[in-house]
């Protein structure tokens, strides 16, 4: 379980997203002829992953409906075509791509929109497939987004590595300044996928000599995606 000033923070910087002015929208590029884009308006073709896990490359296609709203589309190797609206109002320009990669232990690429910002913390919505449908993927912590951080006195991140069992697990790394001091307390929180869904296996304190060694938690360390996506 995760500490109640990481739930503090968490809010104040949604919040702190409110008041960020309105920018310019995410590139756009005409229709493409690749068929996730095909005379679809301000669509651009983002990544060829396999979506589906069928082992086969998927098209998938960023749709800029307004600063507010994005469609997410993909192109199926059987030509299915699957579709997700995304709420990216919080996030400054209109979202963010943010990447494709396996996170969770079912075959397919998860897909990853920021949609929420606030002074530090970027908020990613997780999109997975399920059933011939885009659906969003939580994150096993219990929060709406997958967060990530990286600031004065907080440093956050996901790591994503695949035991001797060959079981998929996610550890939750916080790291929180001690008061005035240089070093840095915080958790690792693992979770193991299982069953379809991710189950919490063990949290361990975790200890950091200054901002340096905290820093390093911070990010995605997922193959496949940036440390900071879209930021």
């Amino acid at each position: 379980m995760h500490t109640p000033i990481r739930r503090t923070l968490v809010a104040a910087s949604a919040a702190a997203a409110l008041l960020w002015p309105a920018g310019v929208t995410a590139t756009t590029a005409s229709a493409t002829t690749s068929g996730v884009c095909a005379k679809i308006a301000h669509c651009r073709v983002v990544a060829h992953k396999d979506v589906d896990g069928d082992r086969r490359r998927d098209h998938v296609g960023w749709v800029q409906r307004s600063q507010d709203t994005v469609v997410i589309r993909v192109r199926t190797a059987d030509g299915d075509l699957l579709r997700r609206r995304v709420d990216v109002r919080f996030w400054w320009g209109g979202g963010a791509w943010a990447g494709a990669a396996a996170v969770d232990g079912r075959r397919g690429r998860e897909l990853l929109v920021g949609s929420t910002m606030g002074a530090h913390t970027p908020g990613y919505t997780m999109l997975t497939y399920r059933r011939g449908r885009l659906v969003v993927e939580a994150p096993p912590d219990g929060y709406d987004h997958w967060y990530i951080d990286a600031a004065y006195s907080v440093y956050a991140g996901w790591w994503r590595r695949i035991d001797d069992n060959g079981r998929v697990k996610l550890v939750d790394k916080l790291a929180l300044r001690d008061g005035a001091k240089r070093s840095f307390s915080g958790t690792n929180t693992t979770y193991v996928w299982r069953n379809g869904h991710w189950a919490e296996k063990r949290t361990l304190k975790r200890h950091y000599k200054n901002a340096k060694a905290a820093s390093r938690i911070a990010g995605f360390h997922i193959r496949g995606l940036a440390r900071f996506p879209g930021v």
